[in-house]
């Protein structure tokens, strides 16, 4: 899926549009390790809770994507 070109693009949108568009591959791959970790802590969600803030703070947080990322997270907790 191509990247859409926004007016207020900035090198941390394009970075963040990129990494939204890896999520699926990325977290909810390494999902079920994490969950099933004996060692599993809450703060093993801040990479995904530090994105999904700067997600929503570019103003990307749209699409099945995002959408995926809110899941993970709600089901950690």
């Amino acid at each position: 899926m191509a990247l859409c070109a926004s007016v207020n693009a900035t090198p941390e949108s394009d970075k963040l549009r990129a990494e939204k568009e890896d999520l699926p591959g990325k977290f909810i791959d390494e999902k079920e390790e994490m969950f099933a970790n004996l060692q599993f802590n809450v703060r093993l969600l801040d990479p995904l809770l530090k994105l999904e803030k700067d997600i929503v703070k570019e103003g990307l947080d749209f699409g099945q994507n995002f959408v995926d990322l809110l899941f993970i997270i709600l089901q950690a907790t």
